[in-house]
């Protein structure tokens, strides 16, 4: 697993602003044996001893989603530096935000001899770039969270639902909360969720699902109506945009929520429900927060600004690339050298890829109180037994 640099260490704003322009660097990452392997992506071309990895970014660097690609193309070269990834060529392409323009700026990786792509940000643009390059034996590292997308070399670093879903409610029947209300969105996070609940078996309590259709506050007031005949002492809101409504329509409807602990997944981090009493003892899962602060804290003395949230996932997927070529095989981007087994430490955590394209992470469990959130289980530190 990579180790992140020391955050002691400081450089002058200027000067780390020159050096990302260059994106030079000059650490050494510490070795991670990796398996031996040959390559299992269609005509994937093998990597010499001391040649230049081109690594081809896509994002949205223009278009109503320029902030997020940019962000994230700062947090890819503030790796670069931090890491000292002499070997690394980052090749950056706009996708315009659009599907056309993923397709085109992909045709563009393949002309310049990209080895991996990180990126797109979006399924369908995630989708056209595929076609193109997983033919070639490029894989993706997409930061799509559409786990519909996901293998035949798609690889998603997006937080799952599903994973988190199965873990907050078998620890919430750990912890005596077994009778579980589920409400859950149409659409992608609706079935994932869905299929989350349909695998987790008897450790996870029992459960009913109720789904609405976001801004449909009719759905809200059947459910909220129904929940008054049930009998639970969960509830579990997958979706962090919409909790806060929810929590509120069934509040004014008069469900009694006082005996109900409310679950949520790590979509509900930094949404500053700690201000809502009705949140006081939830619990979700969610990222070790330490390194990703800090890495907030160097980027906005850089850049001026705070990064946008998934700025972080850039970094560790250039931080995870370099892991993989510090041990010079032919083939580190091969299927079985991208799903090794103890997975990657990173800014967010205790990562790794699966061989379905999803990934699985190291999550703590926090709970809501009224001066913020507090840790109630510590992430793991390692796959072991896993």
């Amino acid at each position: 697993m990579f180790g992140l640099i020391d955050h002691g260490k400081r450089f002058h704003p200027s000067q780390l602003f020159f050096l990302l322009i260059l994106i030079l660097g000059g650490c050494q990452i510490a070795k991670q044996p990796l398996p031996e392997s040959q390559p299992d992506f269609p005509q994937q071309r093998p990597i010499r001893s001391g040649e230049q990895v081109k690594v081809g970014v896509l994002l949205p660097l223009s278009g109503k989603h320029a902030k997020l690609g940019l962000d994230l193309q700062r947090a890819t070269t503030l790796a670069i530096l931090e890491t000292g990834a002499k070997r690394v060529s980052l090749l950056y392409q706009d996708t315009k935000g659009t599907v056309d323009g993923a397709r085109k700026a992909a045709a563009e990786l393949l002309d310049k001899g990209a080895h991996i792509v990180i990126g797109p940000v979006f399924a369908q643009a995630t989708r056209a770039a595929h076609a193109l390059l997983y033919p070639k034996g490029v894989p993706v590292l997409s930061f799509s969270s559409d786990f519909r997308i996901a293998g035949r070399g798609i690889f998603l670093l997006g937080f799952d639902p599903a994973e988190q879903v199965r873990q907050i409610l078998q620890y919430a029947a750990a912890k005596g909360n077994g009778r579980t209300i589920v409400i859950v969105p149409h659409g992608s996070l609706g079935e994932r969720t869905r299929r989350a609940l349909q695998s987790i078996g008897s450790g996870g309590g029992s459960f009913k699902t109720f789904t609405y259709q976001k801004n449909q506050p009719e759905d809200l007031k059947v459910i909220a109506e129904t929940l008054k005949e049930e009998t639970f002492d969960s509830l579990l809101i997958p979706d962090g945009q919409d909790v806060g409504t929810i929590i509120s329509s069934l509040v004014y409807y008069d469900v009694q929520l006082e005996d109900v602990r409310l679950l949520g997944t790590s979509q509900w981090d930094g949404q500053k429900l700690s201000s809502d009493p009705n949140f006081y003892g939830a619990w979700y899962p969610a990222p070790s927060a330490g390194d990703r602060l800090a890495f907030e804290s160097r980027f906005e003395d850089l850049m001026g600004h705070k990064p946008h949230r998934l700025a972080s996932l850039g970094y560790d997927a250039i931080a995870m690339v370099v892991t993989l070529i510090s041990k010079e095989t032919p083939f580190p981007f091969s299927v079985r050298a991208l799903t090794q087994r103890t997975g990657f430490a990173g800014l967010e955590g205790l990562f790794r890829l699966t061989l379905g394209g999803t990934n699985q992470r190291g999550l703590g469990v926090y709970e809501i109180r009224p001066r913020g959130v507090r840790l109630k289980e510590p992430a793991p530190r390692s796959f072991a037994g896993a």
